[in-house]
């Protein structure tokens, strides 16, 4: 698993694996006992998915929010 780097709007940061994934309904979590049970998307100043492979030879940064978009968050 890659970790999450997620910062609030609020200034809070958050690190950890992704656990859950609900683009659709506004949300994530991710492992880590100090966040919140669910991160919301409209919370959410960055979100960064580290290091993650897509291809045989391409490893990426994923910004979660733009993820979410293209999932179908309509960014309430």
């Amino acid at each position: 698993m890659h970790d999450v780097l997620v910062e609030m709007k609020d200034g809070k940061k958050y690190c950890g694996p992704m656990y859950y994934w609900r683009p659709k309904e506004g949300w994530f979590s991710i492992m880590d006992s100090d966040s919140p049970e669910k991160i919301f998307l409209r919370d959410v100043k960055t979100a960064v998915n580290k290091g993650l492979r897509v291809r045989a030879n391409e490893v990426i940064d994923q910004d979660l929010p733009g993820r979410a978009k293209e999932e179908g968050w309509d960014g309430t």
